[in-house]
């Protein structure tokens, strides 16, 4: 049998899905639609067979039973493999929409708190493969179209490029920093931080007490909320970059600002499916407003890059301006100490507040690392 006569048969017999939803549907011109989606689902999903499987964890078919009765045995599961498996020999699969930034685009609503945008192609059956969407599944949700967005990304991964004339300050920046905060780092800075993030639990449980009480107004629940999860994500990322060696980030920073160096044109000539392994490796999450502007969160060491660009370019200003003074005020017949070598600007560059390694996230918008 196949999908759609297997809908009939469960639809002749009462069945329905799980929401309510029948399998088989009278559309508005009079025609007969078989819901099969859960149905071809269904034949592929070892858990009816009782056994766990998980690709993500390396959990293969047949290696970990699950603690419940299964409704069909393996052999008979296997045996509908098998049929499926032949079935398949001579079909011509139509191939599905392949998006860019699956997994990693996200909408920021007006209050600040973010959604993940799913992948969605409306018309997908007329011949020119319908229209790809970035967009929440909801009526009346925002949704943003493929191609805007994905050129988008274009443009801001070319802006995340830094000119190699400051490949040698970043590097000696770096390696600097690190020594300096590795090799002086307070025994207790990890409780500290361990600390830290359990006093964030607290605060929220303790919060949502006072909004289910009615003491708090959701508007509010909602900014600390999105505090919360900042300083979360903060705390997170110190800890997991203290657990790593001093080698280890050496070596990091040295692929790190192969890439960096030249990702704009890099990322141009790659086919799709290794821009897509590109993204995910430098960027974090990729962010679109109401406007569909689009902003880019980077990975460590990537964002870290980021920032250390900004101090770079803001120190080579003030030696600049300091110059400028002190050959003013040599014209004027005046001592001064406040001209700078360029030579000395890698040694300017101030640590860190909380943390040895700057992994905070700037807006790509501000074009702070356009060569």
């Amino acid at each position: 049998m196949t999908l759609p006569e297997i809908a009939e048969a469960l639809h002749t017999r009462g069945h329905r899905h799980r929401t309510g939803r029948p399998f088989v549907e009278i559309t508005a011109t009079g025609s007969r639609k078989a819901n099969i989606s859960s149905l071809s689902n269904i034949f592929h999903n070892w858990t009816y067979a009782g056994w766990v499987v998980s690709p993500k964890n390396g959990i293969a078919p047949k290696t970990l039973r699950g603690n419940w009765e299964p409704i069909i045995t393996t052999e008979e599961f296997e045996r509908g493999q098998d049929i499926l498996t032949r079935r398949n020999q001579h079909r011509m699969v139509r191939r599905k929409q392949d998006y860019l930034l699956a997994s990693l685009v996200y909408y920021r609503y007006s209050n600040g708190k973010l959604r993940r945008l799913s992948g969605s192609t409306s018309n997908a059956g007329r011949s020119g493969g319908g229209t790809p969407y970035y967009r929440i599944e909801e009526a009346g949700a925002p949704s943003f179209l493929c191609v805007e967005i994905d050129t988008a990304v274009e443009l801001e991964v070319q802006c995340i490029q830094v000119d190699p004339n400051l490949i040698p300050i970043i590097r000696a920046s770096y390696t600097h920093e690190l020594k300096e905060r590795m090799g002086h780092s307070r025994p207790d800075q990890h409780a500290q931080l361990q600390a830290a993030l359990k006093q964030v639990d607290d605060e929220e449980s303790r919060m949502a007490r006072l909004v289910a009480s009615g003491k708090i107004s959701e508007e509010t629940w909602e900014s600390l909320w999105t505090e919360w999860q900042d300083r979360r994500q903060a705390i997170r990322r110190a800890l997991e970059t203290m657990h790593q060696e001093h080698q280890v980030h050496i070596d990091n920073l040295e692929l790190a600002l192969q890439i960096i160096a030249r990702i704009g044109t890099l990322y141009n000539g790659l086919q799709r499916s290794d821009q897509k392994e590109l993204l995910r490796q430098v960027v974090e999450r990729v962010i679109v407003n109401d406007e569909g502007t689009v902003t880019l969160e980077l990975r460590a060491p990537f964002g870290y890059l980021r920032t250390l660009v900004d101090d770079i370019k803001r120190v080579d200003a003030r030696i600049e301006k300091s110059t400028k003074r002190g050959r003013k005020a040599t014209k004027n017949g005046e001592s001064s100490s406040l001209a700078v070598s360029p030579e000395t600007s890698s040694s300017l560059i101030q640590p860190c507040s909380t943390t040895w390694i700057r992994t905070r996230n700037l807006p790509v918008n501000s074009r702070l690392l356009c060569r």
